[in-house]
């Protein structure tokens, strides 16, 4: 009996530039997030993005980001999955 289900997974967060373009980012890129007053995004390569979004709001979306990365099987275990 093979028993399967869908479920939405974000590997990307959506960001506003101050002119209200979005774009999405990977968090893994995110090295510090300020407010000062606006948001400054420093990512690990050095380039500096100023957003909308608060630092809470990012911080909450890295952190719903990680938990849906550690949910993710590994492909041994994926695999294991799929044989049952």
């Amino acid at each position: 009996l093979f028993t399967y289900f869908l479920v939405r997974i974000e590997l990307v967060i959506q960001l506003t530039r101050l002119n209200n373009t979005h774009f999405y980012l990977n968090p893994e890129l995110i090295l510090t997030v300020e407010s000062t007053p606006d948001t400054i995004v420093t990512l690990v390569n050095g380039t500096i993005l100023v957003v909308k979004e608060s630092a809470e709001t990012i911080r909450q979306s890295y952190i719903d980001y990680r938990r849906q990365v550690s949910w993710m099987p590994s492909g041994e275990s994926q695999q294991k999955i799929e044989r049952e």
